[in-house]
């Protein structure tokens, strides 16, 4: 074999291999987009037959042009607070607040105290029992919340408390 029939067959094995590489690439990209889309699916609606069956309560609340949403909290999974008569209860949240539009450095403030945060929704919910929580309506849980949150921050306040997911699991 020549030098240059070696050239073409390294060239046109690379171009084999780049090929196979886009079509091994394109494949798991989605694959992993069509799981993630099941997975979110598959997500609401459990949630969904949930609230259909009363087993659940979903509260959301629309957010204005002059607040921005903090969503970095993610989902806390505690137990409600025990009583001779009733149970501990498992609950799932997912809380977002809303605070000043273009505010970065209360933004950092809250990302810096994201855990102290978490921990006093863990606290709040963990020390009332399911029906103590039933009874009250969502702004009154809401206004006690911000009041102990805003106790913490120092650099703004947060304006609203907002729940993706605020789930009693009998």
């Amino acid at each position: 074999m020549t030098a240059g029939a070696i050239r073409k067959l390294e060239k046109t094995l690379t171009i084999i291999a780049a090929v196979l590489v886009v079509i091994i690439a394109a494949g798991t990209f989605a694959g992993l987009v069509k799981k993630a889309k099941a997975n979110v699916d598959a997500g609401s609606k459990q949630a969904q037959n949930l609230i259909a069956k009363g087993k659940a309560t979903a509260l959301n609340a629309p957010v204005s042009d002059i607040v921005t949403a903090y969503f970095e909290l993610g989902t806390i999974r505690l137990s409600t607070a025990a009583t001779k008569k009733e149970e501990s209860v498992t609950m799932v949240i997912s809380p977002w607040l809303s605070y000043p539009t273009g505010d970065d450095v209360f933004y950092e403030e809250l990302a810096k105290k994201r855990s102290i945060i978490k921990g006093l929704f863990s606290s709040y919910f963990s020390g009332k029992t399911k029906a103590q929580l039933s009874g009250k309506t969502e702004e009154r849980i809401t206004l006690e919340l911000i009041e102990e949150i805003n106790a913490r921050l120092s650099l703004g306040k947060i304006t609203g408390i907002n729940f993706t997911d605020y789930i009693f699991i009998d």
